[in-house]
């Protein structure tokens, strides 16, 4: 289960003790190999993070890097190697890292053997959960209800060519918004709950929502089923642009899997990961096989489509990213569209940065991060709103409790910007309005947005 999961059920009152059979691969691991559960963003020392970023590199390119060029940054003792692989662990890398090191010579037989164990709990989760979508998608078919399998499997077994080299805790499903309803019956019906619905799917999607989460506590199966790739708010609707007419099956273990034309996913993943932060490296992996693999990408579509939706920069940035870090090969086209563009090159710069100084983009610099992703004045606009709106939540400090009438509520806003300059000072009105390429905040800084 991941971090998010667990949060959610945290939220909705529920227990979350489990069993070590009911944990998910990364956590089995962290609790009998590493001593304790590895939770949070970005995780191990940038010496680390380097060497599972070389290791990477050197499956991307096949060997063909050459040891001569990895053996400055690689561990020479098993307790290095331990870290590595904590950080793998927290990244979702542990199937590439013991694909790059279970033939190895540079590694001991005792460094070898948990990393060779975080990767056969990772393959185990993967089957099963790979098993049970093969059964869902079954049944879909015989209702005759369209799925499309996001990210997971799909990705894993299109691009990473095996399923175990990818790590996913979760099935990401997306149906027709006229499907939700069959869809979820279907699950409901295999053992899977969730939150009692409040609305019709287009007032759920105008209020910001685009999916359903699915539990199954006899084996902590999760799947989130989607009616659209992003939430309203993200402002970038793939949907619009005819994505299930460019839909691409792969076969799993002689089964269909349905899933999203190359340029969809691409944007997709870039899109996913940017809302993110990039706080875990698989998802930039992901990027890197698409890039390696064989499948034609037509480049001219791909950059009208994250035009017309409002992603290109990102689309730019998650590439600048691939190739900086991964060593991804990107078309000269595309670079130039990336130099014409200087705020691309400071989003690579500050995601590198946070990536390999283990230093993530905090809540309040978000603001400026998600504002330089857009392109579009309008989109700024709508990102801004949403944000500062975040930012004036009220909460009980501003003196509300229990039912209060509107205007209450509206005195209450207009006096959370005084109360919380009088306890945090400038301090508050700069962490906001001005923001810092690289580095951390104070404390103080980072509070006053909870407060």
């Amino acid at each position: 289960m991941t971090e998010r999961t667990t949060k959610a059920r945290v939220k909705k009152g529920e227990q979350t003790n489990y069993d070590d059979s009911k944990l998910s691969a990364d956590k089995v691991i962290s609790k009998r190999v590493l001593g304790g559960p590895q939770v949070c963003m970005y995780t191990g020392s940038e010496t680390n993070l380097k060497t599972l970023l070389t290791l990477c590199r050197l499956d991307l390119c096949d060997g063909r890097l050459g040891l001569d060029h990895v053996s400055s940054v690689l561990p020479v003792s098993d307790a290095e190697w331990h870290g590595v692989l904590e950080c793998a662990l927290n990244h979702g890398l542990a199937g590439l890292l013991y694909r790059a090191v279970a033939n190895a010579n540079f590694i001991s037989p005792a460094a070898l053997q948990p990393i060779r164990t975080a990767a056969l709990a990772q393959t185990s989760r993967s089957c099963r959960l790979s098993a049970e979508l093969l059964e869902i998608l079954a049944t879909f078919r015989n209702l005759d209800i369209e799925a499309l399998v996001l990210k997971g499997p799909a990705v894993a077994v299109r691009f990473y060519r095996h399923i175990s080299l990818r790590e996913f805790c979760d099935l990401d499903i997306l149906v027709h918004p006229a499907d939700v309803d069959r869809a979820s019956l279907v699950l409901e019906q295999r053992g899977y709950r969730t939150t009692p619905r409040t609305a019709a799917i287009d007032e759920l999607s105008r209020k910001g929502q685009h999916h359903f989460i699915f539990f199954r506590d006899e084996d902590n199966a999760e799947v989130e089923l989607h009616w659209a790739l992003n939430s309203y708010l993200e402002r970038a609707p793939l949907e619009g642009t005819g994505l299930w007419s460019r839909i691409h099956s792969v076969l799993l273990w002689d089964q269909p899997l349905p899933s999203l034309g190359i340029e969809d996913t691409l944007l997709f993943l870039c899109v996913h990961g940017f809302k993110h932060r990039w706080s875990r490296l698989n998802w930039l992996t992901d990027i890197a096989y698409i890039l390696r693999s064989k499948e034609q990408i037509d480049w001219d579509a791909l950059v009208l489509r994250s035009r017309e939706i409002g992603c290109h920069r990102m689309l730019l940035v998650s590439l600048g990213l691939a190739s900086s870090l991964l060593g991804s090969v990107v078309p000269p086209e595309i670079e130039k569209l990336a130099d014409a563009d200087p705020m691309t090159f400071n989003l690579v710069e500050q995601i590198r940065a946070a990536l390999l100084n283990d230093t993530p983009i905090d809540n309040v610099g978000a603001i400026m991060y998600h504002l330089r992703a857009r392109e579009r004045f309008r989109d700024h606009f709508v990102t801004a709103f949403r944000l500062l709106r975040r930012i004036w939540r009220l909460t009980a400090a501003d003196g509300l409790s229990g039912n209060r009438r509107a205007s209450t509520k509206l005195a209450a806003a207009f006096r959370r910007p005084v109360r919380l300059y009088k306890t945090f000072g400038l301090a508050w009105v700069k962490s906001v309005f001005r923001f810092r390429r690289f580095g951390s905040r104070s404390e103080s800084c980072r509070g006053a947005l909870h407060s």
